[in-house]
Order: C-alpha cells, then structure tokens, then sequence
C-alpha cells in the first residue's frame, strides 16, 4: 500500500505539473497496481475477499487511456491473476459456527462498500469520457463555423475583386470621355462646372474601388 501511495503521489505531481505519461509507463503502473493487488488478496482470503472487484478499478482505467493491445494485455494478467487467487490464498481465518454471522456481516458490508465504490468509479470515469467527447464535438463545431467563415470572407473577397476589376475598365473610360469634354465646352463655364463635378466622382469611385481591391488582397 505504502509503495502504491507513493507512486500514485510521484504521478500526480508529474500530471500537475503539465507532464504527460506515454502508453508504456501507464501500463507498468496499472500492472503493479494489480500485482499488488493479488499479492494482498493471497492473504486475506483470495477470490473469496469481498473486495475481489478492485480488478476492475485498473481494466477501468486502462480502458480509458490505453490502446486495444494495452487493454487487452491488461486484462489477460487480472484474469490470470484472479484465477490463481482461486486456488492459492489463505482464508482468512477457520470460523466456528458461532463466528459464522459476524463473518457473513463483515461480507454483506463489503459487498455494500464493494458496489458503492464501483458505482462512483464507474460514473466518475464514464462521465469523464461523456464530458471528453462534449468538449470535442463542442471543438469540432467552433473549427467548422470557422472554416465556414472563413470561406465565406473568401468568397467576398473574389467577387469584391472581381466587381473592382469590371467596373474600374467603364469608369476609366467615362475618365476619358470627360476629359475630352473639357475641350468641346471650353466657353461654357456651367457646363465645365458640371463636368468637373462628374469628374470628381469618377475619381471618387476609382479610389473606393482601389480601396477595395486593396482590402480583397488581405483577405485573400
């Protein structure tokens, strides 16, 4: 117990510190876990010790954070294990006929503290995993409304820098156009006045144009 304290300690602090176990070292612990489990059992009454399902406290655990191969090779050494408790242990005790209630009240209450303790085992580990897979749908929707933003700025950027490119050829020209004008209505100052207005919007919505096929690049 004092060498499975210890290292469940060292384990912790190594989690708590931002670490990470490989496959391998937590496998080794969840097979000491169940050496010393069998190695306690043999003395207090083998398969018979109401306690005999803290075998699955480890498949539990292994289960969760090992691969198939792991698990399975897991699983193979507490099946091995239990079995040798069935016939190698020392019970633990002779009981006389007087000894028998006492005895069977010590096994109810283990029994009762046996599936009391797999319940919360059971629902602290699959509500885990239930949490786990929330959380990953939860990252998978934010990461696809993203890649569905993201195409759709894309796709405003190729149609505002393909509307900057059709429309900046017309306005070139009405530039052109109204600078010949300039020439024909040299004597005619409220006409001049008007053409220059037109000018100025021209050049106006060639420079938001610019603006826009500027801003269309970033995007891109």
């Amino acid at each position: 117990l004092f060498l499975m304290t210890l290292l469940n300690g060292w384990t912790y602090l190594k989690l708590k510190r931002g670490k990470t176990l490989s496959d391998k070292t937590i496998l080794s612990q969840l097979i000491l876990d169940v050496c010393v489990l069998t190695f306690m059992f043999y003395f207090i009454g083998g398969y018979g010790n109401p306690f005999i399902w803290m075998y699955l406290i480890p498949i539990t655990i292994g289960a969760v954070s090992l691969k198939k191969s792991y698990i399975w090779l897991l699983t193979s050494i507490s099946f091995l294990s239990y079995t040798t408790l069935i016939f190698y242990n020392r019970p633990i005790s002779h009981l006389h006929m007087h000894e028998f209630e006492f005895a069977y009240d010590i096994h109810s209450l283990g029994m009762w503290l046996g599936f009391i303790v797999s319940a919360a085992v059971i629902t602290i580990f699959v509500s885990r995993i239930g949490q786990n897979l929330r959380d990953q749908d939860k990252i998978m929707a934010n990461a696809r409304e993203k890649v569905l933003e993201s195409e759709r700025m894309l796709a405003l950027g190729a149609v505002s820098t393909s509307t900057a490119h059709e429309l900046g050829t017309p306005l070139s020209t009405m530039a052109v156009i109204a600078k010949d004008f300039e020439h024909f209505l040299a004597k005619d100052k409220k006409a001049l006045q008007k053409l220059s207005i037109l000018t100025s919007q021209i050049r106006r919505c060639k420079e938001i144009l610019a603006r826009l096929s500027s801003a269309s690049q970033d995007i891109h």
